[in-house]
């Protein structure tokens, strides 16, 4: 049967798929082939790993950090970070993004307490080497992660970094407390 495809074909074993899938394809045509394929939620949970993972890469050892224990609602703190025309935005992205925080939250839990505190720190201290308001930082948090991380302007990329920040802006670990 291979014989009658003109010969100019070659047969490939599943590494060579996988290799293919993961070099060869962009973002959205894997996206479209894990919806295909029925596993479109592993595959945001493989995108959200990937970024924690990322992190961690790069993570340098914390001094000691402290962290808020006391979490402030999220509506709280979106008033005290974001300026009134920029709220309903956020509050329907926060909406959107929380139904993710138990899969980050999962993932983070499959990490030692000291890789934890790494990512942690890591991204507290990226984010307060930046200067502007939480939007601007948030944004450029964004892009520096996708450009430090990723091969590509991935957007499904991007967008995955930006559920993980604002799980930590969730958790208090950036942006303004009170």
């Amino acid at each position: 049967m291979i014989e009658n495809l003109e010969g100019n074909t070659s047969i490939v074993g599943l590494k060579q798929i996988l290799a293919i899938i993961e070099n060869d394809l962009s973002s959205n045509q894997r996206r479209n082939l894990a919806e295909s394929l029925g596993i479109s939620s592993m595959y945001a949970q493989d995108y959200l790993e990937d970024v924690i993972k990322d992190l961690l890469s790069q993570a340098k050892n914390p001094s000691l950090v402290k962290y808020s224990k006391d979490l402030v609602p999220p509506y709280d703190k979106i008033t005290l970070n974001f300026s009134v025309e920029d709220r309903d935005g956020i509050n329907s992205e926060m909406k959107l993004v929380m139904q993710y925080f138990g899969v980050i939250s999962n993932i983070l839990s499959l990490y030692s307490d000291q890789e934890n505190n790494l990512i942690k720190h890591q991204v507290i201290s990226d984010y307060n080497d930046l200067d502007g308001n939480f939007k601007t930082k948030l944004r450029n948090l964004t892009f520096r992660y996708v450009k430090n991380y990723s091969k590509e302007d991935d957007t499904e990329y991007r967008q995955y970094i930006r559920y993980v920040l604002l799980y930590m802006f969730n958790l208090c670990l950036i942006g303004k407390k009170n």
